[in-house]
């Protein structure tokens, strides 16, 4: 499990495991998405949600980069809570950023040949 607050990992070390599923060096492998996902094609001065650099331009990688690089080559995908799956109080018209749940994402690999394959909504932090 690869996650930013859970791992032990962190650093390149953390983020080791992404580029190597991205490669198809981690094979199989389950994504998870927990939150919303921020529209970051409506934000000009920057990013809202990234996770680690890329090598080759040294730029921040955004949460929506890494879902079009892992997704398609996940053996399964699960959006968990009712922000992953559906946006969640963030994905309201008057709040910005703009966010999506994996429903909306999902539909849009299902059209790729890919479906989303699980939903989980409620909220995995409150269940603590």
């Amino acid at each position: 499990m690869h996650n930013p607050v859970l791992a032990y990992e962190n650093g390149d070390e953390f983020m080791k495991f992404f580029y190597e599923a991205e490669k198809g060096l981690l094979e199989p492998f389950v994504l998870v998405v927990e939150g919303s996902i921020p529209n970051e094609k409506i934000k000009k001065e920057g990013y809202w949600a990234a996770l680690g650099t890329n090598p080759d331009t040294g730029q921040p990688i955004t949460t929506c980069e890494w879902i079009d690089r892992l997704a398609p080559k996940a053996l399964a995908i699960i959006g968990a809570g009712t922000c992953a799956t559906y946006g969640g109080i963030h994905a309201m018209a008057a709040i910005p950023p703009g966010v999506w749940g994996w429903q909306i994402i999902g539909m849009g690999l299902a059209f790729k040949g890919r479906p989303a394959d699980c939903q989980c909504p409620g909220c995995p932090r409150a269940a603590g």
